[in-house]
């Protein structure tokens, strides 16, 4: 189990690394954006991770953090994924308590990214007084990319299940789609 000191550490040798291929921090709990924030500086502005970062986990990351903090990684993330990992094919995460203003700006950084094939958004409180899930689902559904999408753990209604089961039929690309576990909230 990482705490921030030790990936402050990490952050440290990224800087010296021309090629950053993975970074998977799977169930690093006690991980903030104290520690998570400079690391995804570093892979925004080092020189590692530009053109060579193909996966990135933060899955069950940041369990005690704050949702103002939250924020503030969720919003680089965005940015990372907008701006600067053009071969990100993996994404995942999964189990990182977001906000309902969070959900959107997320989902449409997904959807613009050009190679993006796995996402990971369970238990994400996606539908949990998110005001746009909807608009969250239509996006993700519309992403070319994306082969695989996890929405495991998150609440929707049955206008949601509707929205994906069609999605499934008709998508050429969608090959997984994760709903365990999912409550259902109808009409």
């Amino acid at each position: 189990q990482l705490v921030d000191e030790d990936l402050l550490m990490v952050t440290e040798i990224f800087k010296s690394l021309k090629i950053v291929r993975e970074v998977d921090l799977e169930g690093n709990s006690m991980l903030s954006d104290r520690s998570l924030l400079p690391l995804l500086k570093q892979l925004h502005d080092g020189p590692g991770a530009h053109k060579h970062l193909r996966s990135l986990s933060l899955r069950g990351c940041m369990g005690s953090t704050n949702p103002e903090g939250v924020q503030r990684v969720l919003t680089a993330i965005s940015d990372l994924i907008l701006n600067q990992v053009p071969y990100l094919i993996f994404l995942d995460i999964s189990g990182v308590c977001m906000g309902p203003k969070t959900h959107l700006a997320l989902c449409q950084a997904i959807k613009e990214h050009p190679r993006l094939k796995s996402v990971g958004l369970a238990d994400v409180k996606l539908g949990f007084d998110t005001p746009d899930v909807r608009e969250c689902i239509d996006i993700l559904l519309q992403t070319p990319t994306l082969q695989s999408l996890d929405l495991a753990w998150n609440s929707f209604d049955d206008e949601i299940f509707e929205k994906l089961g069609e999605a499934m039929v008709g998508t050429q690309c969608l090959k997984n789609l994760g709903v365990s576990n999912c409550a259902c909230n109808g009409k």
